[in-house]
């Protein structure tokens, strides 16, 4: 009788060690389909969106060739400043594999090409003669209202502004 016991006893925890498995197993699985139906729903963010990010909360005047580069990359144009005559890096980003633009060796803005979607955004970085930045510029297509653009500019104090302009 005591090995009865004692059998039903090894079967009735067997049981319950399974069935504390299953149940966790099965919670394990709805986190995770929760996890990855959030990460469905959650737009991807286009490359302007991460550049704005970087462009806003990063992005100061005196940084260093070497700290741009960690943040936007070493793609880009050596272009001049037209008004001021001094070196500036422009980014094409989120272009087309077909996208070009003729600056003419200035800091031109294509603002057809922001219009087409050719281009998701466009990255000015003014320096000075000390290899510093100077001052920065940020165009960015806005793809729910067409024809509307946003324009970012740092100054050289450091100051933010925001312009939002329409294209014709």
């Amino acid at each position: 009788m005591k090995s009865w016991i004692s059998f039903a006893s090894l079967i009735l925890c067997t049981i319950t060690i399974l069935g504390c498995q299953s149940q966790e197993s099965v919670h394990n699985q709805t986190v995770e389909k929760n996890v990855s139906t959030e990460a469905a729903e959650k737009p991807l963010e286009t490359e302007a969106e991460k550049t704005k990010t970087l462009f806003l909360d990063k992005l100061r005047p005196e940084m260093s060739e070497a700290e741009v580069r960690s943040l936007f990359g070493g793609d880009f144009s050596l272009v001049e400043n037209a008004m001021e005559g001094n070196e500036t890096w422009r980014y094409d980003l989120g272009k087309k594999s077909t996208y070009q633009f003729d600056d003419q060796g200035i800091d031109k803005v294509d603002l057809e090409g922001l219009k087409a979607g050719e281009v998701e955004a466009l990255l000015f970085v003014d320096w000075t003669e000390d290899g510093v930045v100077n001052s920065a510029a940020l165009y960015i297509n806005d793809p729910l209202e067409v024809g509307t653009f946003y324009e970012y500019h740092i100054d050289p104090d450091g100051t933010v502004e925001e312009v939002v302009k329409t294209l014709d």
